[in-house]
């Protein structure tokens, strides 16, 4: 039975095991778990959504790292379903900077009002599905225990860091950082020596501001990475308003394309 979105039908004498009986879980509350959640809504389920984290925004809350930064082109990155989210936003650069994705992800959560259906700071402990009564009892890291029709996880591929067992790393006397769990309130790197280890995205975004910042700074590369300049810079109005107007078959090509995005920018001779 569906109940009214946003409602959970409470335990009763049979599901005393229970706190909450929904229709569906979902797990993380970055794009693909907000976007879910807007589905589930519209379609009259009762739903709730776990996230670790304290806000919206997957991996753009996590990675805070200096120089972070999309490398699809802004105008692309963002939802489709609504026409007037697209109209109304701009982006302020060829390929947006991590605060200005996170703000975009909160703006949509406040403008869809989906915060209501969100549990922050909370995580999915376990989830196990009962063949009896096809249902999830899925349990979370505040102790709660729910039964849910549906799990849907959403939890990306990018949000969980690989923290590397170097040999000596708990004996290292100074601080480290990992590029995936970057403190939010940033680090000051002025009159530090650094090493950074890697040269991946994250890497090659930090190193170049990280340098401009410390007292010098080695960078450690196992193997190396392709890349090309990404040749970002500000957008201007008329290349937004542009975008806009053929924003519908813009958006029909890219999901025809085999990476589901087109680069309908790179085309202008500022870019080359």
């Amino acid at each position: 039975m569906r109940t009214k979105p946003g409602r959970t039908t409470m335990k009763s004498t049979t599901d005393e095991k229970f706190d909450a009986r929904i229709d569906a879980v979902v797990v993380g509350a970055g794009f693909g778990g907000m976007y879910m959640l807007l589905k589930l809504r519209e379609a009259g389920y009762s739903m709730r959504v776990y996230e670790t984290g304290s806000g919206v925004g997957g991996t753009w809350f996590w990675n805070r790292y200096p120089g972070g930064r999309c490398d699809v082109e802004s105008m692309q990155y963002s939802y489709s379903f609504d026409d007037d989210l697209q109209q109304q936003w701009n982006w302020s650069e060829r390929y947006s900077p991590q605060a200005e994705i996170l703000k975009y992800a909160n703006h949509v959560a406040d403008r869809l009002d989906l915060r209501p259906h969100i549990e922050f700071e909370t995580s999915v402990q376990s989830a196990t599905y009962d063949e009896s009564s096809c249902r999830w009892s899925v349990c979370t890291s505040r102790g709660q225990r729910v039964s849910a029709r549906y799990l849907i996880t959403a939890v990306g591929c990018l949000s969980a860091a690989n923290i590397p067992e170097f040999d000596g790393r708990e004996e290292f006397p100074g601080n480290i950082y990992h590029t995936g769990h970057w403190p939010h309130e940033g680090v000051d790197f002025t009159g530090k020596r650094v090493a950074v280890i890697g040269t991946g995205s994250s890497g090659i975004q930090s190193i170049p501001v990280i340098a401009e910042q410390a007292k010098s700074l080695h960078v450690f590369q196992r193997t190396a990475n392709f890349a090309v300049p990404a040749r970002n810079r500000a957008l201007d109005s008329s290349e937004r308003e542009a975008i806009k107007r053929d924003d519908q078959s813009l958006r029909a090509k890219a999901r025809g394309a085999r990476l589901a995005f087109t680069s309908p920018i790179t085309s202008s001779p500022r870019s080359m």
